[in-house]
């Protein structure tokens, strides 16, 4: 609130008295205004000046103190100089005293309008905070626009001014001078002569602090001063002296304020009560009749004593301000309670402002004591006996001079005018300091604040202050609630969701003590998940948490995190310069995606700056829309979220934007290596990109579940499918994956994945895809012969196999007897770890078949088409068999492959393979018409290829072995021992699967011709045909014998030998339907 204040001075004689500053008026802005007209003549104007002079003397003159401006008028008015103009009294003083006589008519009028016109502006140094002063000097009444003198006062008064009016000599006009001053007339009229001017100077300076500090609201004052043993006798006497000089301020006999006074050493004492004295003399002689205690520093009982009996019974009157003044030197014996009980105060209404008068006093317990601000509210001097340098700023806080409201600060809602503050009730969900911003939503919001020893006291308290902030910028008004929490070694429940419903309550119940001990943030979570308990339905929850580092046990943190999670609250977090480990794992405890849901704070100055509490706030109220840009495809329906949007797929369609259209179902494996060859830093790498491809899924109970595995030496389960239904949590849980060094152990990870994964338990679903996905840079090279029959096992069992390698380390085959067929959809290999991103489309696309391959019917004779990953398979009826149902083939086999796997080029031992599948294909499996087997032979007959004929028994289950049979690279093709397992081990046996009465076929796919034990391919051979075993014999190639071919066909060669020469799909046909025609008919 500005306050002008004109004195009306005739004429002011020179002085030479001591001069003497009034601290407690060192915030003022002063304009003199000097009548210079001819009837004051040269010798009184310099006595004009003098007085002018010496009226300033008395007031501490700089930028931030007193400011003095000077407007003289004749037949106009114009300004000497302006407020901002001078900061140095000596250069004030002369320039006064330099000011020039005119020597013309009076325009007092017109010097009163120059004044509050021109004078009292910011441009020209007018402070928005400081009371306005003005001083008008005459000897006459006016003799120019005499009809406006009066007016234009009253235009000054209406900008809050207040006027003091002097007329010199007998020729002023009482009226006129009564007119422009303030009323009452006997206290802002003064009357003088030239020669009697400096009589009056006291009375004019002691009149102009009095009205600027005149406490004309209501105030109940409790001064509580410190008498304890540190302060002794004397600094006792300065407080004394300090308390009286605010007091004479206080306008005590006009009842606006009551004074009372308690003091405290080792207990409280109430020296006397707010109605016990009504004039300012009377409290001076009982002040100075206050005893000196000694003791201990017992602020708390102090606090408590003020607000229970001064404030209670004590005088204390309903309708004022309540205002407590705490005057200390130092530390208190119990800062928890001291704390405690200044909370307590405030929430009873009750501001607290803080004097402390040593330089070591506890400057954090003092903010946390005082109402906020601290800034405006906690007084510091450095000795009790320089009090009086703070004595000004003090009175003004007691006497709220300032109107905080004034400039109508809050935007959509009530302001309420407060001391040092105000406050504004923000209406229609807006929020913010100034009701500025508008929360969109209700909420629930529990915050945890971290109160253990790393984060020390100090910093604690920052943290408290910037909570307030939030809370500040919170509509509890309206439906949003806050809980608060702390923890350290336990968790405090502070204060629960329902205590108050009014946000500036509860910051002023945000003062806790600071708790040490180490970080249990895990017990943090325990209590945040309880306090949610009584959340309300619909309405978002949302949890905050602030810590500045590591929690004592990490693991049972984030896994506590997640049951937050997983019960749909939204997690925030705020890290004070927190390390790397420790904003992992703030990444684990806040909700997805961590890059807008944790602040990372790099100092904890940062906590005083507003842009970070409005950042939290926009999180809580979600006033961010995300689905503003209309993110989601094929019309699915957006949700909004904190920082975040999930897209609420329709039928047939998944993924983040749900922009792929298959089902959303899908239970996900992957399989990650961790061993040495893939490195620690590079390991990184894979894990970003594994949480990349999580990304583009649609995660839920209902939708998409995913599990981890890693190996090296061995395999090991990171989770399971069951253990994270939240697609941030899974992503957390992903770099989380350690780096073991060690071998690659392949199979074992393959083995774990059906075992512990696929297995029926363990969040895996009986009617969901089944997706194994692996990441590997190397070959296996522990139990490497187990690796791919493993493989078929998984994919026999029903598990579609994508492999993802790095680098050129992996054995190319081993790759392809991993993964599902095609090749082509299902392997997918980088050069570089940096180029992993690029495959993240392809293997999303392996896991959703976004084409139904049975559009096109292409099942025939009432085949069912089944559609596949990239493909189609047409279950066949009754006699019919082929890829598309299109072979008729109602007898019955027993039939074997043997496949020659030796030093054979890869390609070629490729197109083998495509042959066998081919004539598979064409077999009749229905109602267990046939049975197939196989075997594969280099120098040997490898043993951990073959399968019998009772291993599988759909035409699906023995593709899928097949598709998994590899080339071994050793060197001899022993031909001969294949034939002789076959027909002694496979056929003839029954627990082979041999069936009695049913055709026995063997057909040999070789590349070259035996070369081991030669001599004995073609009597084994013999062997098998003389047990009713019918050979038939295919050639590939180029290289390969004919004769031996011949020989060890069953007669004729017209229907068992045959020859693939050329490597094409079109031969492979070929050959194959003559296979099948002939065994078929």
């Amino acid at each position: 609130m500005k306050l002008l204040l004109i004195v009306l001075f005739s004429f002011v004689v020179f002085s030479t008295s001591q001069i003497l500053e009034d601290e407690t008026c060192d915030l003022v802005d002063i304009v003199f205004v000097l009548d210079s007209s001819g009837s004051i003549k040269p010798p009184n104007w310099l006595r004009l000046l003098s007085f002018t002079k010496n009226v300033t003397d008395n007031f501490r003159i700089g930028p931030t103190f007193t400011r003095v401006g000077v407007v003289v008028y004749g037949n106009k008015a114009k300004p000497v100089f302006h407020l901002n103009e001078y900061s140095d009294k000596k250069l004030l003083g002369n320039a006064i005293l330099g000011i020039k006589y005119l020597d013309q008519n009076t325009n007092t009028s017109g010097g009163i309008r120059v004044m509050h016109e021109q004078m009292f502006t910011t441009a020209n140094g007018d402070r928005p905070n400081a009371p306005n002063i003005a001083v008008v000097i005459t000897d006459g009444e006016s003799t120019f626009d005499k009809d406006q003198t009066v007016p234009e006062a009253n235009k000054a008064r209406d900008k809050n001014i207040i006027i003091l009016a002097i007329g010199i000599g007998e020729k002023t006009s009482k009226s006129e001078l009564e007119g422009i001053a303030n009323k009452p007339s006997e206290k802002f009229v003064f009357n003088a002569d030239f020669d009697t001017l400096d009589s009056i100077r006291k009375l004019v300076v002691d009149t102009a602090c009095t009205a600027v500090s005149d406490c004309r609201q209501g105030s109940d004052v409790v001064f509580l001063m410190d008498s304890s043993g540190s302060v002794g006798h004397t600094n006792f006497n300065h407080q004394k002296t300090f308390v009286n000089n605010i007091i004479r301020k206080l306008n005590i006999e006009a009842g606006q304020t009551r004074v009372g006074v308690v003091t405290y050493g080792g207990s409280a004492q109430i020296g006397f009560n707010l109605n016990q004295y009504t004039s300012t003399d009377r409290i001076k002689t009982a002040l100075n009749n206050l005893r000196y205690m000694g003791g201990t520093t017992n602020v708390a009982s102090a606090i408590r004593t003020a607000s229970e009996r001064m404030f209670g019974t004590g005088g204390d009157r309903s309708n004022v301000r309540n205002i407590m003044v705490l005057i200390g030197d130092g530390n208190s014996n119990n800062m928890i309670e001291s704390t405690s009980e200044a909370s307590k105060a405030r929430l009873k209404g009750i501001t607290i402002l803080v004097v402390s008068g040593s330089d070591w006093v506890d400057r954090i317990e003092m903010a946390e004591i005082a109402t906020d601000p601290d800034t405006l509210n906690v007084f510091n001097s450095t000795r009790f006996r320089q009090l009086s340098d703070v004595a000004g700023a003090l009175t003004r806080a007691i006497c709220n001079d300032v109107v905080e409201c004034q400039d109508n600060s809050c935007n959509n809602g009530e302001c309420i005018d407060d001391i040092n503050k105000f406050t504004c009730r923000c209406r229609n969900g807006f929020v913010g300091p100034r009701c500025e911003y508008r929360c969109r939503e209700q909420a629930d919001v529990s915050i945890a604040i971290d109160s253990s020893d790393s984060i020390g006291p100090k910093r604690y308290y920052a943290v408290l202050n910037y909570v307030k902030n939030i809370v500040r910028g919170l509509p509890l008004e309206n439906n949003v609630r806050v809980g608060v929490l702390t923890f350290a070694d336990q968790t405090i429940v502070r204060f629960p969701f329902n205590k108050y419903r009014n946000s500036d309550e509860a910051a002023n119940a945000l003062s806790f003590p600071f708790m040490n001990g180490a970080t249990k943030t895990s017990q943090a979570l325990v209590q945040m998940r309880d306090m949610f308990n009584s959340a309300r339905r619909n309405v978002r929850s949302v949890g905050i948490v602030i810590t500045d580092g590591m929690s004592a046990n990490p693991d049972q943190t984030w896994k506590n995190a997640v049951e937050l999670h997983n019960r749909d609250i939204t997690m925030l977090g705020v890290g004070l310069k927190v390390n790397s480990k420790g904003l992992s794992e703030l990444e684990g405890i806040a909700s997805d995606p961590n890059d807008k849901n944790i602040l990372q704070l790099n100092t904890f100055d940062d906590l005083y700056n507003p842009r970070y509490t409005l950042q939290m706030i926009d999180a809580i109220c979600n006033n961010i829309n995300n689905c503003a840009s209309n993110p989601c495809s094929n019309g699915a329906r957006c949700i909004d979220g904190i920082n975040t949007y999930t897209c609420e797929c329709n039928s047939g369609t998944t993924g983040k934007n749900c922009e792929r259209r298959c089902d959303a179902q899908a239970d996900i494996a992957f399989i990650i290596d961790v061993s040495g060859s893939i490195r620690r830093h590079r390991l990184e790498l894979v894990k970003q990109f594994t949480a990349e491809i999580v990304d583009q899924f649609e995660i839920s109970r209902t939708k998409a579940r995913v599990a981890v595995l890693y190996f090296s030496d061995n395999s090991h389960l990171h989770f399971n499918l069951d253990a994270y239904y939240d697609k941030g949590d899974i992503i957390h849980a992903i770099k989380r994956i350690p780096f073991l060094f060690g071998r690659t152990h392949t199979a074992a990870a393959l083995k774990m994945v059906r075992d512990s994964v696929f297995n029926g338990r363990g969040g895996d679903r009986p009617n969901v895809v089944n997706h194994c996905i692996v990441i590997t840079d190397g070959q296996s090279n522990v139990n490497p012969e187990k690796t791919v029959p493993e493989a078929i096992t998984d994919r026999v069992s029903g598990i579609h196999i994508t492999v993802a390698t790095i680098g050129d380390g992996t054995n190319k085959l081993e790759i392809k007897g991993i993964a599902s067929s095609p090749d082509f959809s299902n392997v997918f290999t980088v050069d570089k770890y940096e180029k992993l991103p690029s495959m993240i489309s392809s293997i999303v696309g392996s896991t959703c078949d976004e084409t139904n391959e049975c559009s096109s019917s292409p099942c025939r004779n009432g085949g069912r088409c089944i559609d596949e990953l990239g493909q189609f398979f047409c279950l066949c009826n009754g006699a019919y068999s082929g890829e598309r149902c299109e072979r008729r083939c109602s007898r019955q086999f027993d039939v074997v492959f043997l496949i020659d796997a030796s030093g054979s080029l890869e390609e070629t031992f490729e197109w083998q393979m495509k042959l066998v599948r081919k004539i598979t294909m064409g077999l009749n499996f229905s109602s267990g018409r046939t049975r197939v087997g196989a075997l594969t032979f280099d120098n040997q007959v490898v043993r951990e290829q073959l399968f019998p004929m009772n291993k599988y028994t759909s035409l699906k289950e023995v593709l899928n072995a097949i598709a998994f049979t590899q080339r071994k690279q050793r060197r001899g093709t022993h031909t001969a021992s294949a034939l002789q397992y076959m027909h002694s081990q496979m056929f003839n046996n029954p627990s082979a699967g041999d069936r009695g009465g049913i055709d026995n076929i063997a057909i040999v796919i070789t590349d070259g011709r035996s070369n081991i034990n030669r001599g004995s391919t073609i009597r084994e051979a013999s062997n098998a045909k003389s047990k009713r075993i019918r050979l038939m014999t295919v050639g590939v190639g180029n290289g390969v014998d004919t004769k031996e071919l011949s020989d060890m066909a069953t007669n004729p060669d017209s229907d068992n030998v045959f020859r693939l020469k050329d490597l094409n799909d079109g031969s492979v046909n070929e050959v194959s339907n003559n296979i099948l025609q002939r065994l078929c008919g």
